[in-house]
């Protein structure tokens, strides 16, 4: 069940009275009132029962608080000397997860936008290591994540993320790679995007009044325009909108049923990492494995199919299935007299 922000602030709020170094015992009048000058909200004696109830008991927050009630004093405190739920000790599981945050995290440090929180992710690092036990090695060392050597249009990253944050709109001068035009677009940010080591931006084109998606690399500048006025986002909600789609390229109209044949061999891929989520087994067999997909085709569906080479053959639709065979005509142009 998803902790209460609320009942986490109250916690806190305990916490600090009762870890006080000055004062040991605390009434429920006086730790009521303390919550409500800092929270602006007066809570019932019920809720703060509870409150002290999970501090002691709940699995889930896993703070133990060992928290006494004094008669004679009529106050709360916590009856081991220097406890706060600020000095929980960590346990393995969770130097391990904070490791592999980090080691996480240091893949972005050298890109632009995340480079301000380089020190932070070090200080975090040199942490966790001192957590560690002295003799003990990284097992997160040889964890290598996938990144490009070079991304061009990484330089915008930062721009376009105050952009958003703040609701400005941009003008973007952009050439695709299709055609030498210089195309101006000016463009209520909305949302970036990053699919196999390339960024894409997500906003309202103020020319076509719909969502429109624009490489980073293929980006020529970008300029914050505050005189524009910058339409907010009522409408556009990214796992909506990509919810049929394989990648970036958004298609209008409806999803299809996608049926594709693999090799026995090829499906065992299929089963650990699916194409996309409609994925689903038609056929598992020594023979072949089939499945089924509900998308909407578009570029990244067909080079997805492609990249399984000959492992793979479109059963429907049969739009789909004369697109892949024309490619692969072309293709076999370029190794005319090879074989």
């Amino acid at each position: 069940m998803p902790v209460n922000k609320n009942l986490l602030a109250r916690i806190r709020i305990i916490n600090d009275c009762l870890a006080h170094s000055t004062r040991k015992y605390w009434s429920k009048t006086d730790l009521i009132n303390r919550i409500e000058e800092r929270t602006g909200i007066k809570i019932q004696p019920r809720t703060f029962d509870s409150d002290i109830n999970k501090m002691k008991y709940d699995s889930g927050l896993n703070y133990n608080a060992p928290i006494e009630f004094d008669k004679t004093r009529d106050g709360y405190y916590y009856s081991v000397h220097g406890f706060s739920i600020d000095n929980l000790p960590l346990t393995e599981k969770d130097i391990e997860a904070l490791e592999f945050a980090t080691t996480t995290l240091s893949q972005f440090k050298e890109v632009k936008i995340f480079s301000e929180f380089a020190g932070a992710v070090d200080k975090l690092i040199s942490l966790v290591n001192q957590i560690k036990y002295t003799n003990h090695e990284s097992s997160f060392s040889f964890i290598d994540f996938e990144k490009a050597p070079f991304s061009k249009g990484n330089e915008y990253l930062d721009v376009l993320v105050d952009a958003i944050k703040n609701k400005i709109a941009v003008e973007i001068p952009y050439q695709k790679f299709t055609n030498a035009e210089i195309k101006q677009h000016i463009i209520h940010p909305y949302l970036l995007k990053e699919y196999r080591n390339r960024w894409y931006l997500l906003g309202l084109s103020d020319e076509k009044n719909r969502i429109t998606t624009l490489a980073l690399d293929r980006m020529l500048n970008v300029t914050k325009n505050g005189k524009k006025t910058f339409v907010p986002n009522t409408t556009f909600n990214a796992d909506k909108y990509f919810e049929n789609t394989i990648g970036i390229n958004y298609e209008n109209g409806k999803p299809v049923k996608v049926v594709l044949s693999f090799t026995p061999f090829q499906g065992n891929y299929l089963k650990t990492q699916f194409i996309h989520k409609s994925q689903k087994v038609l056929i598992d067999n020594d023979k072949e494995f089939r499945i089924e997909l509900q998308v909407i085709p578009n570029y990244e569906l067909a080079s997805t199919i492609l990249s399984h080479c000959d492992s793979v053959k479109v059963v429907s639709p049969i739009s789909l299935k004369k697109k892949i065979a024309q490619i692969i005509d072309n293709c076999r142009k370029h190794y005319k007299g090879v074989l």
